[in-house]
């Protein structure tokens, strides 16, 4: 797949399909920076630590039943929960990749916004488990 514009994520939360509503979708694989700087050495560097792997999701809220508040709320400050997010709602392929992260969710925030903007959530999808998040392609 060639470049694209960005209008078909897939975003399954503890099963829930939530696409529909997703606004924005994010999945970042950091590393934690850890300085190994030691004497003799002539400038400063670091080394890659544990990942610190995140999905941040931006929602349009909605709180009917099965779609996003009913599926967070229950899960915020709870157990883990697996989270799969993909760039299309294709197939999984080499162009179309596929993020997989057991989460947990530490905060929700199930009411904001300004008068006249549509009403939306912000969340952030944290490693529940201390494992990786995994890219697959097939």
């Amino acid at each position: 797949m060639a470049q694209f514009v960005f209008k078909n994520a897939f975003l399954s939360v503890n099963g829930v399909n939530l696409s529909s509503l997703v606004k924005s979708l994010t999945t970042n694989k950091n590393f934690a920076e850890v300085p190994a700087t030691c004497m003799g050495n002539a400038a400063e560097y670091s080394l890659p630590g544990l990942e610190q792997p995140e999905i941040t999701v931006d929602f349009g809220q909605d709180f009917a039943t099965g779609l996003v508040h009913q599926t967070l709320v229950g899960l915020n400050g709870g157990a883990t929960f697996p989270v799969v997010a993909r760039a299309d709602a294709g197939v999984i392929a080499v162009t179309n990749p596929q993020a997989n992260m057991t989460a947990r969710l530490f905060n929700y925030s199930p009411i904001g916004g300004s008068v006249g903007d549509l009403a939306t959530t912000s969340v952030t999808f944290k490693s529940g488990d201390g494992t990786a998040m995994t890219i697959t392609t097939a």
